[in-house]
């Protein structure tokens, strides 16, 4: 219980976002410390990929020195060789990948499917958000992976399906996970991150906000990507909002990642 916020406290927090005119209807994350963990750079799988997507079609190839381009009747996939190395998008020139029926279960089984032969079924990816536009028509479907029944922020799967149609669009990365360190470290209590993060929240442009989702996870700044081989990546907080705003902030330190 000493890692659950008490009764007094998330009365407390819960007056404050109201005050700031912010809804919170979300279950606050278990804050019990956790070790740092050891990441390598993305692996080389394009051909693995191509294989599993493309089998049996024939490639057109495009290479520079910032992306490799590969495309077929049916798609295309672009390997990131530049600023996010390892980053993977996926076109469909012709839609593959198209649920059995129009409903909730049929749609979520081919995007299941999908994203097993996008991630060639490497790593344990685990749905941890949607978002579907104001029309219905078109839902983006969020995937980590999961190690250890810890979250992988900086693994992840963005898949957007389109109604009648189906997965139009998507984009991976993955970075190579090696171990956890031996030692745990505390986390800063989520009231805490949250009052922190407030006028980020409040400056946001909007009069009436929602958070929608906060969970904690392993996540790679953007300032570590340009020189990694190996590293060891922190917890983070990832707070959302319905505006679809993103924000991460170092467990450790309590410091919001701009």
């Amino acid at each position: 219980d000493r890692y659950y916020l008490s009764r007094e406290r998330e009365d407390l927090l819960g007056d404050v976002l109201n005050s700031n005119n912010i809804d919170l209807y979300v279950e606050l994350p278990q804050f019990y410390p956790r070790p740092r963990l050891i990441i390598f750079e993305p692996a080389d799988r394009e051909k693995e990929l191509l294989k599993s997507m493309f089998e049996g079609e024939i490639r057109t190839p495009f290479y520079t020195d910032e992306t490799h381009i590969q495309e077929t009747v049916s798609g295309r996939l672009t390997f990131d060789r530049s600023s996010e190395v390892g980053m993977i998008f996926y076109k469909a020139n012709e839609v593959k990948y198209k649920p059995l029926v129009n409903d909730e279960q049929s749609k979520r089984a081919i995007v299941d499917e999908f994203v097993s032969d996008f991630t060639l079924g490497i790593g344990d990816y685990v749905e941890t958000d949607t978002r579907t536009d104001s029309e219905g028509s078109t839902t983006i479907y969020y995937y980590n992976e999961q190690l250890e029944n810890e979250l992988l922020f900086c693994n992840e799967v963005l898949v957007k399906l389109e109604s009648g149609v189906g997965i139009t669009e998507a984009r991976t990365i993955r970075y190579e996970p090696y171990e956890f360190e031996e030692i745990s470290y505390p986390l800063h209590p989520v009231d805490e991150v949250i009052y922190n993060l407030l006028p980020d929240i409040v400056n946001g442009g909007q009069t009436y906000k929602r958070i929608t989702d906060i969970d904690i996870g392993y996540y790679l700044g953007s300032e570590d990507r340009n020189d990694l081989v190996n590293l060891p990546i922190e917890p983070h907080y990832r707070i959302k909002l319905g505006s679809g705003e993103t924000h991460y902030v170092n467990a450790y330190t309590n410091e919001v990642v701009k």
